[in-house]
């Protein structure tokens, strides 16, 4: 298992989502509409969100940029980067070379080089140093984190939208309005709606990020146990209803040798986030009743009690 010594209060993960303008002449085109060179194309702004994965009680911290509330776009361009420039320097002197990680969904494909582009147009800094300091991030683009998540009939590995990824992984069963909204909020100067519909964005991201994490724990489940192994630990398990659980999901071998884990379809788009609490449940019971277990040694036997694995 990869294992790398991380600082807890130091290690930030940075979301983050950008709004841009397209004037009314260009929405008309087809593909990806928002260009940072082209003339009347703009940033309007964005949300960043400084979340502390290994920290459970650790406040959110909301940052917001958006065009209005600054003398112009280059003012706001500029505030951005001191930013960015900030959240480095708060992890450049932990005690472990930690480096700023930034996560979002198509940030590496569209938000990163939009505001580059946008720098580049504005002056804000020579394209050397711009490269330089943007490509000192790590980034996390959960547009390619999911990617295996989905079930692929012919084997080409293709990313879903921002809509198809949180109905798999968030249960989102509606469809919010297209990002071209966007350009008409701004253009009725409903900015208010602007910020309400990307920071839910931003809000959404750190969720499939906190799906994939459980996800990946979750994979640490015990997938077999020695038959007389798996009833000493279940006799440790006092909960009618764990019990219930448990016997549910491990099924007796046909040479009655061990218990195995059934199967639990993650293909399955409707239950995506169920199942992956169903298996963390289990390890939580499986875990518990193998503690007992070493505290109570009367209970075994046979001297095969191993924790599962992960415990």
């Amino acid at each position: 298992m990869f294992t790398r010594k991380f600082k807890e209060e130091d290690t930030i993960i940075v979301f983050f989502d950008f709004e841009f303008y397209v004037p009314f002449d260009d929405r008309k085109n087809k593909g990806f509409k928002s260009n940072p060179y082209n003339d009347g194309h703009f940033l309007i702004g964005g949300t960043f969100l400084s979340y502390y994965p290994l920290l459970k009680n650790k406040e959110i911290a909301v940052k917001r940029f958006w065009i209005w509330d600054h003398k112009n776009e280059k003012d706001m361009l500029s505030k951005i980067l001191d930013h960015i420039k900030i959240l480095w320097q708060q992890i450049e002197d932990s005690e472990y070379k930690q480096e700023l990680v930034v996560c979002g969904i198509g940030i590496g494909r569209v938000d990163i080089p939009y505001f580059i582009g946008r720098c580049h147009k504005n002056n804000i800094d020579s394209e050397a140093n711009l490269f330089h300091f943007m490509n000192r991030l790590r980034i996390i683009d959960l547009e390619n984190a999911t990617i295996l998540l989905y079930k692929n009939k012919n084997d080409f590995l293709y990313t879903k939208s921002t809509g198809e990824i949180n109905q798999h992984l968030l249960g989102h069963s509606v469809q919010r309005k297209s990002g071209t909204s966007v350009w008409d909020y701004y253009d009725d100067k409903k900015f208010t709606l602007i910020i309400e519909r990307n920071e839910k964005e931003v809000f959404d991201q750190i969720d499939v990020y906190k799906v994939l994490q459980k996800y990946i724990r979750s994979k640490r489940i015990r997938n077999s146990y020695l038959a007389n192994t798996f009833q000493e630990q279940l006799n440790q398990i006092k909960k009618e209803a764990d019990r219930k659980i448990v016997l549910d999901n491990y099924l007796l071998n046909n040479e009655k040798s061990h218990y195995v884990l059934r199967d639990i379809d993650f293909d399955n788009k409707s239950n995506f986030k169920d199942h992956i609490e169903l298996k963390l449940k289990i390890m939580e019971i499986m875990e518990a009743a193998y503690n007992l277990s070493k505290t109570n040694p009367t209970a075994l036997t046979n001297g095969n009690c191993t924790p599962p694995e992960g415990g």
